[in-house]
């Protein structure tokens, strides 16, 4: 077992201390912060099992079972633990320098090590209480074995920590014996409520605030968690009101309370008190996988290492608030599919996924590799959405939807970002639009178009299109249109500053800036235009141009181009939901809808900039991420 006031030793294997991870043998425990001359607050003796979890800041006053995750508050003491006392004033601290410069790159390396928890009872002792290597084969039932393996117990489950040859960070040839007991100190800094997700404070989280992010674990069936609301934002009813008490019962919001309500029995409380809270955000056109746009020709980089960035990406953009994504596309057929599927299975985590699989477009349009010579060819899985009549565009939606797309994205117009094309020329005829429409609707999903030109706005709201995508050229015909055919606009308005900026920083194609530059300003214009026409806008950044994790940065901007700051939220999550066709489960804080939420100090209503730093995010009734000073609950969340 695991007790309060255990030493820390490793019997048959090295520690190793490389800043912010502790490096068990050849194998990272990412997260734990190590200080050496502190309390010590418990015993792990490597001897081949799997790991136990400490989730900080925990107050652990009592036997704690391994493999389990102990969040901050107090267990229960237990009889006969047999707790011992020590200062960690001797413990022995190892550096590995080739895992220091590793971890200064924010690559630790390895994988969740073998630990097991013994009781400082469970075997003799010696005179400064560490007792003798015999404890490693401990059989007396003070010895539990988590049943936990390297997927399940904190790290590895993001691509991002690639495993070392052994010898390194054993030790070997470093002149540190591995098989030297060690002692450290553990400095419970930081919360992880799930041992199946990395522990906070891992180098690499890419740009996420180590110091304020938290993760947490699924809740029982049939757990009540009371969450206080300073105010709850209702974007159904477009109204905020005070003092509300959301109850949620495993992944779903249970309920809502109102002022002076009291609160069922048995429920434990969360405090948000001084928070504004709000439904999880939605962004409908992102591009999680790969990097973020630059120069480079998209071929620069395989797959895999394509999917290894959307993996960084998503977590990136969960934990800026966004919950749920509609993901627009991906060069590299159905990497999105995987990445979807990884986070709905709890191996990654992210936002929510409704994903396109590949781009149906024409030979040589907005959503091929262009600019390469006429003799280079191209693997098939850049072009697997190609299609070059209202045929092809059939039979390359079915099989994209047989690749579990869950809806077709279109690509009817030239683009800003592809060499070659012109944003205000048609690509897709209208024909070839319907076509692409009328297989999606036989398999119970819709159609995305990418238009920028007015003509390929028409073309797209008349072949049946649920949503036209840019609209950077929008007249007001088109925006007529549009509003009269309940077609949803989805247009990136911020990103065409970042572009303008970084691309000349960087040096981007002369083309590729002048159709930004003639297409920023326009955008804004006809956003407006379609605002005061009465269109239906769902948000959507295009986040992929820009950093990841920068979603919230358009909010301001829709307010500045007609929209009022609760339309811009209800863009962003009822309205955003109702196109995905998701309004049942996502978009509002509502019975039955998924517990997703985040929480900001101060009135977003009043500074839409706000959202762009949310320090509390929960998903699924799962804390993701949360201040240090925020009082959480006393159990996995």
């Amino acid at each position: 077992m695991l007790v309060a006031g255990s030493v820390v030793e490793v019997v048959g294997a090295t520690v190793v201390v490389v800043g912010a991870t502790v490096v068990v043998g050849a194998s990272v425990v990412v997260g734990w912060r190590v200080v050496v001359g502190a309390v010590v607050v418990a015993r792990l003796v490597v001897t081949g099992g799997p790991a136990v979890v400490v989730a900080p800041p925990a107050v652990v006053a009592g036997a704690v079972v391994p493999g389990q995750v102990v969040v901050p508050g107090t267990v229960a003491a237990g009889a006969g633990t047999g707790v011992e006392e020590d200062d960690g004033a001797d413990a022995d601290v190892d550096v590995c320098p080739v895992l220091e410069e590793a971890s200064e790159r924010g690559d630790p390396g390895g994988s969740v090590g073998p630990v097991r928890a013994t009781a400082p009872g469970a075997a003799g002792s010696g005179a400064d209480g560490t007792g003798s290597d015999s404890r490693a084969t401990a059989t007396s039932s003070a010895v539990s074995t988590a049943e936990a393996s390297a997927s399940a117990a904190g790290v590895g489950r993001h691509g991002r920590h690639r495993r070392r040859a052994s010898a390194r960070c054993r030790g070997d040839g470093l002149g540190m014996p591995p098989s030297r007991p060690s002692r450290l100190v553990l400095a419970l800094s930081s919360l992880s409520a799930r041992s199946g997700r990395n522990l906070p404070g891992a180098p690499g989280d890419d740009g996420v605030d180590s110091g304020t992010e938290r993760e947490g674990g699924m809740r029982e069936h049939g757990e009540r968690l009371a969450i206080r609301a300073g105010r709850l934002v209702d974007v159904e009813a477009g109204e905020v009101r005070d003092g509300r008490v959301l109850l949620v019962e495993g992944e779903r919001v249970a309920g809502v309370l109102g002022a002076g309500e009291p609160v069922p029995a048995g429920a434990r409380e969360l405090d948000l008190s001084g928070h504004t809270v709000l439904p999880g955000l939605i962004d409908c056109h992102t591009h999680l996988v790969g990097e973020v746009q630059s120069a480079a020709v998209p071929l620069d980089r395989s797959a895999a290492q394509e999917a290894f960035s959307g993996v960084r990406n998503a977590r990136a953009t969960v934990m800026a608030g966004f919950t749920t994504v509609r993901d627009v596309g991906t060069f590299r057929a159905f990497v999105d599919v995987a990445l979807r599927d990884a986070i709905d299975d709890g191996t990654v985590v992210g936002p929510r996924m409704a994903v396109a699989g590949a781009y149906v477009t024409v030979p040589g349009g907005g959503g091929e590799i262009t600019g390469l010579a006429p003799d280079v060819g191209l693997p098939s899985d850049v072009r697997f959405g190609v299609a070059a009549s209202p045929a092809e565009v059939r039979e390359r939606t079915r099989a994209i939807l047989h690749g579990g797309a869950d809806f077709i994205k279109v690509i009817a117009t030239g683009a800003v970002l592809a060499p070659g094309t012109r944003p205000g020329v048609p690509e897709l005829s209208q024909d070839e639009i319907r076509a692409a429409v009328e297989v999606a609707a036989a398999y119970g999903t819709h159609v995305a178009a990418h238009a920028h030109g007015a003509q390929g706005i028409v073309n797209a709201v008349l072949a049946g299109a649920r949503s036209v995508e840019h609209g950077s050229l929008l007249d007001d015909e088109a925006a007529a249109l549009l509003a009269e055919r309940g077609v949803y606009l989805v247009a990136d308005i911020y990103n065409g500053d970042w572009i303008a900026a970084e691309g000349r920083r960087q040096g981007w194609p002369a083309e590729t800036l002048a159709k930004n530059d003639a297409t920023t300003q326009a955008q804004r214009d006809g956003f407006a235009r379609a605002v005061a026409a009465g269109v239906r806008v769902a948000y959507g950044t295009d986040s992929g141009v820009y950093p990841h994790g920068w979603n919230a940065r358009q909010l301001p901007y829709m307010v500045r181009y007609g929209m009022t700051p609760m339309a811009a939220l209800r863009s962003a999550t009822v309205v955003a939901a109702e196109l995905l066709g998701w309004e049942d489960r996502v978009g509002a804080l509502a019975p039955g809808r998924y517990a997703d939420l985040i929480a900001v100090p101060g009135d977003p209503l009043d500074d839409l900039g706000l959202l762009a730093e949310v320090p509390f995010v929960m998903q699924g009734g799962r804390v993701l991420k949360a201040p240090p000073e925020m009082r959480l609950p006393t159990a996995p969340i």
